[in-house]
């Protein structure tokens, strides 16, 4: 997939490795990093569409027990340039 291999690069360090369990198949594989300050999950249950979730309740405005509607949009179109920007879609 160009967009995983656009988006995540990574060396295996001495030590890493994957364990594989005869006979277990998986339905999903998951992917827990911290990208800046932000912890970040990817699901690779459906690789043709790539899945992002990530916690933003400390970076968006709560009011009434709800996070406002300006405060997500700027989350949001920030996350979006971030992510435009590591595919090379954007410039500086």
């Amino acid at each position: 997939c160009r967009l995983a291999e656009s988006l995540f690069e990574f060396e295996v360090e001495p030590g890493d490795f994957i364990i594989e369990i005869e006979g277990f198949e998986t339905n999903d594989l998951k992917l827990e990093f911290k990208l800046g300050r932000r912890i970040k999950t990817v699901s690779m249950k459906n690789i043709d569409a790539l899945v992002v979730n990530e916690d933003i309740t400390e970076e968006v405005i709560i009011e009434k027990g709800h996070p406002t509607f300006t405060s997500l949009c700027d989350v949001m179109r920030e996350n979006g340039y971030s992510y435009l920007m590591a595919m090379n879609f954007l410039e500086e």
